[in-house]
């Protein structure tokens, strides 16, 4: 159990409820997480680090409409935040808006032509819910911005032709052949 702290003790700087809320990692810790970082949010609403927190936080428990508000809402406090466009790019993928990928990494790629983490980004998308021939073809171009060592190559590979069989099995041999032994 932490301590009690008085209100006067609290921080009054958006980004030490953002230090606190690392401290308190994993889903069973969420709950924590999520006050912490809802209060440095009430401290300092225009800090886009804890806003992309949240965005990512209400992403991964599966509060999807709720994170697309934050993510939006973090490129809009800083649109030239490469990590809030790539994980809106990602958002939008995995919410089932591919026209908003598709315009968001044409302006990304305005602001940051050939950036490896931008389409890498656009890529990881792509291979995970977007169109996987696409993904297959930036595999293959020798000019991609992107490094993946062979390893990965093998695994992404075995999971975009998973999805294009529909064969999900296939993708579940890929993960697993990729997880170390114990």
């Amino acid at each position: 159990s932490f301590p009690t702290r008085r209100s006067s003790d609290l921080p009054r700087d958006g980004e030490a409820y953002e230090a606190l809320s690392q401290t308190r990692q994993g889903l069973p810790n969420w709950p924590q997480r999520y006050a912490l970082l809802s209060k440095g949010l009430a401290v300092e609403p225009g800090n886009e680090v804890l806003t992309i927190d949240l965005a990512q936080d209400l992403m991964a428990v599966g509060r999807r409409q709720e994170g697309l508000i934050y993510a939006r809402r973090a490129m809009d406090l800083d649109p030239f935040n490469q990590w809030a466009v790539m994980d809106l790019i990602l958002f939008y993928g995995f919410s089932g808006q591919p026209d908003d990928v598709e315009k968001l990494f044409a302006l990304a790629q305005r602001r940051w032509p050939g950036n490896s983490d931008v389409v890498e980004a656009y890529f990881d998308y792509l291979a995970r819910a977007g169109d996987p021939a696409h993904a297959e073809r930036l595999l293959d171009d020798p000019k991609r911005p992107f490094y993946m060592p062979p390893d990965r190559l093998r695994i992404w590979r075995e999971l975009i032709r998973a999805r294009e069989s529909r064969q999900p099995a296939q993708a579940v041999r890929a993960i697993e052949a990729d997880i170390p032994s114990a």
